[in-house]
């Protein structure tokens, strides 16, 4: 259900592209966060994950940029077409929705204390 889910956000957020203004950098971007946030929620919990996803779009657009050009792993902030940053979002988000059909890598406090 929760790969439905990935699956159906990223799909709505690239179709809506055409309607909203630079709607391909904006599914695209979609899709790549909601990917890195299911990742770090993969390596460690939840409350980490949605840190982190939040963190990191302001530390891409404080230091993403030299001079009037994103640099090279600031891939959010390239243009909508590029394809390079729409291989860092499409990874991210296979990443992401691969890991949800893993067990996490590290268990809950309360798990650890009900195995023992």
């Amino acid at each position: 259900m929760d790969a439905l889910f990935v699956v159906t956000v990223a799909a709505v957020a690239l179709l809506s592209a055409p309607i909203v203004p630079d709607g391909i950098a904006v599914g695209r971007n979609v899709a790549g966060y909601l990917g890195l946030g299911l990742t770090i929620r993969w390596l460690t919990n939840y409350r980490v994950a949605a840190a982190i996803s939040t963190f990191v779009p302001f530390f891409i657009a404080s230091l993403g940029m030299q001079g009037h050009r994103p640099v090279w792993w600031a891939w959010s902030l390239h243009e909508g077409g590029d394809p390079f940053s729409a291989g860092c979002a499409l990874g991210l988000l296979c990443v992401g929705t691969a890991l949800l059909f893993r067990a996490p890598l590290l268990r809950s406090s309360r798990e650890n204390e009900e195995s023992s």
